[in-house]
């Protein structure tokens, strides 16, 4: 009998939604994205916002010509 497979959602996805919702629990209005439908699907734990991943340093440069 074969394996049975488990879908579990991409990492990347998942931490793109997480992004998304901390933009809009932290960053000041106006937002760029009023998106919190990921986190509701990622279900986080408690913690999610003290993840390493969603360290405001590890925020990709945007460079000096970025407007």
């Amino acid at each position: 009998m074969p394996d049975k497979q488990v879908a579990a959602p991409d990492n990347t996805a998942v931490r793109v939604a997480l992004w998304r919702a901390l933009h809009v629990q932290v960053d000041p209005l106006p937002h760029v994205f009023e998106d919190e439908v990921g986190l509701k699907l990622a279900a986080p734990d408690d913690g999610w916002r003290s993840r390493p991943d969603m360290s405001p340093a590890t925020e990709p440069e945007l460079g000096p010509d970025f407007n």
